[in-house]
């Protein structure tokens, strides 16, 4: 902290300590009234900017005299946190958001409750080792998956009775060798696959999968009762129609993926929003000549406990990335649970992460997701993207902070100006921003100034006026994030000139 931030402090401290009084307790007072559930009562924490100005120090002081927010504590990195004894339950975030809106505070946030990382009480959970692996409990504090995203298993059918899947899948499904809706697994293979995606966590019962809030929609593409095998213009047919209908992610534990007939089909589903995975097959094979490097799928690997290469895994230059595939336990049939191995489980273990993403961020392309997925690989082999590992182990907790963090910038910033009242106005669809910041510069000769922060608004604003003196401006928008701290690019800057 500056010499000049650390005397903005003190000033504003004591301002409002003198203004508004200590809230700190006398000896013996009785606990404090309990919150919301998640949060500290009336509880506000916030930092200044470097850079408050005096009006927007006094704008903080009355907002803080208005709201009956009182100075209660510095922590020891410098932010602040204020209470507000008499603020109704539930009111802390509408707190938060008018703080934001002095313009004196770099971010504004409720003292939020925090948990330690989250451990489902699936009985079996403590013997899916992969969990560990990838680091699934940590990123399940951000997200255990959104029930708005659908993920496709193309399979051999799924077990529509049992415990762990039924109430989280889409049905009556598609069959797309009988074209008709018949989906039961009397194989066994794709409710295992669907159990890595999605079996539904903290239920007290087996175990949990990598998104276990996702909807599941199941596609079966094999051509009779107990049979593995599939056609590929059924399998094509299944990617199609997963996308066709609302399927964020498509898991297809098959081979095949190196056709022409696979590859315009996972094209065609990644231009309808979906992002299509595949096993790389169990042959101990290297890809590299004579398979195609598909530019449509992520083709995942897989490794064993001890972050190796399963010697049975396929390798080479179209492995994408790797995923845990030995000896890993699933749901089964029967209402049961079985451990298996193959890149077929390494695969949804990856789609079930990638809805994971998608959870968090649903405004992504899946070119996004699979850069995010492939950005935050841990490094296996040798260093940077090999044809062993491609481009690593896969980080659940990593890629879903990620994901969260990216913001898209406004877009189709216009201005326009009647006498002295400049108009802005926007587009933006991405879903999680929190608000924006709006700022300005003044034109000096041929250059703009240095831009200053007009006014923090709304994640539902769309347009702002103000009134301006003569001259050439040039505004900037920027969504941000206040849970995350995150702020996104800037749009393009527009300008006008006030006469």
């Amino acid at each position: 902290m500056t010499a000049s931030q650390r005397s903005l402090w003190v000033g504003l401290i004591v301002t409002v300590g003198l203004a508004l009084g200590s809230d700190a307790a006398p000896a013996g007072a009785k606990p404090e009234k309990p919150g919301r559930p998640g949060r500290r009562a009336g509880t506000v924490l916030y930092q200044l900017r470097e850079d408050a100005t005096p009006a927007q120090q006094q704008a903080l002081r009355q907002i803080c005299q208005s709201a009956g927010l009182r100075f209660d504590k510095q922590l020891r990195h410098g932010a602040v946190r204020a209470r507000a004894p008499f603020a109704p339950a539930g009111s802390e975030e509408a707190l938060a958001l008018s703080l934001l809106q002095s313009g004196a505070v770099d971010w504004a946030e409720p003292d939020y409750e925090v948990q330690p990382v989250g451990i489902p009480n699936d009985p079996l959970f403590a013997q899916q080792w992969w969990h560990w692996a990838v680091h699934t409990p940590a990123a399940w504090d951000l997200t255990t998956g959104s029930s708005n995203i659908i993920v496709a298993v193309c399979d051999t059918g799924v077990q529509t009775t049992h415990p762990d899947l039924a109430a989280h899948l889409i049905l009556p499904g598609y069959n797309t060798y009988l074209n008709n809706t018949y989906v039961e697994d009397t194989f066994g293979h794709g409710t295992m696959v669907a159990g890595f995606v999605g079996a539904i966590g903290n239920n007290s019962l087996g175990v949990a999968g990598m998104a276990w809030n996702v909807k599941i929609l199941p596609i079966r593409i094999t051509y009779a009762d107990g049979v593995g095998s599939a056609y590929l213009s059924d399998m094509a047919e299944g990617l199609s129609y997963a996308a066709d209908h609302g399927a964020r992610v498509i898991n297809c534990s098959f081979s095949g993926y190196s056709s022409s007939t696979i590859e315009t089909a996972a094209k065609y589903s990644r231009g309808k929003g979906a992002l299509v995975c595949f096993a790389a097959g169990n042959s101990a094979l290297d890809l590299s000549v004579g398979y195609l490097d598909s530019t449509n799928s992520v083709v995942v690997g897989a490794t064993t406990a001890s972050d190796i290469r399963a010697s049975w895994s396929n390798y080479g230059k179209p492995i994408d990335l790797v995923a845990p595939g030995e000896n890993v336990m699933t749901t089964y049939l029967g209402g049961g649970y079985a451990s298996g191995s193959g890149t077929s489980f390494a695969s949804p273990i990856t789609a079930g992460l990638a809805a994971l993403i998608f959870s968090v961020n649903p405004s992504l392309a899946p070119a996004d997701v699979e850069l995010i997925l492939k950005s935050t690989c841990r490094d296996l082999g040798v260093v940077g993207d090999d044809n062993i590992y491609g481009a690593g182990l896969v980080q659940a907790d990593a890629a879903v902070l990620l994901a969260a963090k990216v913001l898209a910038a406004p877009t189709g910033l216009t201005v326009k100006a009647l006498l002295k009242t400049v108009t802005l106005a926007w587009t933006d669809n991405a879903s999680n921003e929190t608000g924006y910041y709006l700022e300005r510069a003044l034109k000096t000769r041929t250059t703009y100034g240095a831009f200053a922060r007009v006014a923090t608004l709304g994640a539902n604003t769309t347009s702002f006026s103000q009134t301006v003196a003569a001259g050439s401006y040039a505004y900037r928008l920027q969504a941000f994030n206040s849970t995350t701290g995150v702020v996104s690019g800037y749009s393009a800057t527009v300008t006008i000139t006030v006469r």
